[in-house]
């Protein structure tokens, strides 16, 4: 088999294994290669447990045998261009992936890699295949082992519009591939040994090729932006509906009414709660698309985003007609667009605050309090500026422990009445309050990430983020009857 290209590596001694399942695990691949030297299964094997036992430098020589040791159309390329991919060599895992799947042997879960890979690249179209090729070949994916005693869930996503990104584990050092655009993150809400996940796939109206579902308890739909997935969303309606019988946390129905122009629209009717008013545009001729917004009547400054996006990567801010002239020229035809109204509302000290909130089974749980000296306020201002601000940091205390307490129970209840209009049983709310102590929600939607990223640096918010675990876990054991 031909050889592919690797990064050359400094020679170090490899650390000792601490973890007694690990140790046990290595010394049980390390036995298996010295019966059978030859079999690249083998030493395909050794490989994956010199990266779960933290030696990836070990690694490369393992690999090198088992691909020269196999047949050209090994079944085992995909789990090599995984391997190589997790300890870095992403040149090497393009290659492998590229070759399996010219031969027709990359498995589902490797074309995501790849996809990840090729996105990484910029060949967005290739990763769009192998996406649409792995939801066509697997739409249902069972977990490898079942575990008795622990809930069994059913998760839905969709790759339509959807995109892998590649990262690497801060404390692993090896590398990772996480689903970005429209969905929220089982990742920290249902943590490691909770859950065997089943998982479905859509791409179009793939679901129609499942036929029956596993023994599950309950199904999550991760699917959380109806701007972004309204037809997916629509598309896993009409697959639920053939089976009634299955409890569904977030059922698609609801998420489609999450939509920013729907709750621009439904949510100031609630007394105490302010929207930005919200327009949707279609990008034509830039000078066009701009008579069209500013006929909207919403005047300068105005924010303008791209709808179906949740980071702050495709707003901006436009202070006049040139400048927002400017933002349209960069878009492309055709695309949705959200002209959105900008309130001003800095606090006495000339800051901007935000808040969190996520509601899970209808409950309130607070998450953060940040500030910034920016309107456009991002998880990390905790760093430029709430890490040097006692005061801000007292806030998110008080928020944390007392909601009521800290914001009074007219927007407490303000915000406890968007949750029954939404009806989600687990989504976030961004907001702040106005100086007549009115909710400004930004967002109300499913499609907020829950994470410890932040709880070392600011350790007095770890209890509450575990609560928010806790309560999910709770809500699925209940849905779940378990």
């Amino acid at each position: 088999m031909a050889e592919v290209r690797l990064t050359p590596l400094r020679r170090r001694a490899p650390e000792a294994v601490r973890d007694p399942a690990r140790r046990a695990a290595l010394a049980s691949a390390y036995a298996a290669v010295r019966a059978r030297r030859r079999d690249p299964h083998r030493r395909l094997a050794l490989a994956e447990a010199l990266i779960e036992a933290g030696h990836p430098r070990r690694v490369y020589r393992h690999l090198r045998w088992a691909m020269a040791l196999a047949p050209p159309d090994w079944g085992g390329l995909s789990r090599v261009g995984e391997a190589f991919f997790r300890i870095g060599e992403h040149v090497a895992a393009g290659q492998v992936f590229a070759r399996a799947q010219g031969l027709g042997v990359l498995a589902p879960r490797a074309h995501r890699t790849y996809a990840a890979l090729l996105h990484k690249e910029g060949k967005v179209r290739d990763a769009r295949r192998m996406l649409a090729l792995s939801a066509l070949m697997e739409p249902l994916r069972r977990p490898p082992v079942h575990h008795a005693g622990r809930l069994q869930v059913l998760r839905l996503r969709c790759f339509d519009n959807s995109r892998y990104q590649t990262e690497r584990g801060r404390r692993s050092g090896l590398w990772t591939r996480s689903l970005k655009s429209g969905h929220f993150s089982l990742a920290d809400l249902l943590p490691p040994g909770t859950a065997d996940l089943h998982v479905l796939s859509a791409w179009g109206d793939s679901l129609a090729l499942v036929e029956e579902l596993p023994a599950v308890g309950v199904l999550i739909n991760t699917i959380a932006c109806a701007d972004l997935n309204g037809p997916q969303l629509r598309n896993a309606e009409s697959f639920l509906a053939r089976f009634p019988y299955l409890p569904v946390i977030n059922h698609p129905e609801l998420v489609l009414g999450t939509a920013r122009r729907t709750n621009a629209l439904r949510l100031p009717l609630i007394d105490g709660i302010r929207f930005p008013r919200t327009e949707a545009v279609q990008m034509e001729e830039p000078a066009d698309t701009l008579r069209r917004i500013e006929a909207k009547g919403l005047g300068y400054p105005l924010i303008l985003r791209v709808a179906g996006t949740q980071t702050g990567l495709t707003m901006e801010k436009a202070d006049t007609p040139e400048a927002a002239l400017a933002w349209l020229r960069a878009r492309t035809p055709r695309q949705a667009l959200l002209a959105i109204e900008y309130l001003d509302l800095p606090d006495a000290e000339g800051h901007y605050r935000k808040m969190r909130c996520f509601f899970i089974d209808g409950q309130l749980y607070p998450v953060a309090s940040l500030v910034s000296d920016t309107w456009q306020i991002h998880s990390g201002d905790r760093y430029r500026v709430m890490d040097r601000h006692a005061a801000a940091q007292a806030r998110e205390r008080a928020w944390l422990e007392d909601p009521e307490g800290h914001l009074g129970a007219r927007p407490v209840a303000a915000l406890q009445e968007v949750a029954d209009q939404i009806g989600l049983d687990f989504f976030g709310i961004d907001f702040c309050l106005d100086p007549d102590g009115r909710v400004v929600v930004f967002e109300a939607n499913a499609a907020m990430r829950h994470n410890f990223d932040h709880a070392r640096a600011f350790p007095y918010t770890r209890p509450y983020l575990e609560r928010i675990s806790d309560a999910f876990v709770a809500m699925v054991r209940r849905r779940s009857a378990v």
